[in-house]
């Protein structure tokens, strides 16, 4: 279960750090 929710974070912040530099890259 650890490892679940470690592998959720950690796709959950990539995603996170696409979209706010996707964003940044679009302004």
């Amino acid at each position: 279960m650890a490892s679940n929710r470690f592998a959720h974070q950690f796709l959950f912040g990539s995603s996170m750090s696409l979209t706010l530099r996707a964003r940044v890259a679009h302004e």
